[in-house]
């Protein structure tokens, strides 16, 4: 599986303050579909396949 960070986004041409936005939006998304791992603060990891599911770009 592919995972994301917001480094990764950044390289994609996202600014930084995005980029963080996405992967919080992420999280939430993620944590509302059951993966309760991705309510921690710290998690900055996602997989790629629900970044697509915000961003709605492949990655």
């Amino acid at each position: 599986m592919r995972t994301v960070t917001y480094k990764d986004l950044m390289k994609l041409g996202f600014k930084e303050n995005q980029a963080h936005d996405i992967i919080r939006r992420t999280k939430q998304y993620l944590v509302q579909k059951g993966y309760g791992y991705y309510n921690g603060r710290r998690i900055g990891v996602v997989p790629a396949w629900a970044v697509h599911e915000i961003v709605a770009i492949d990655l």
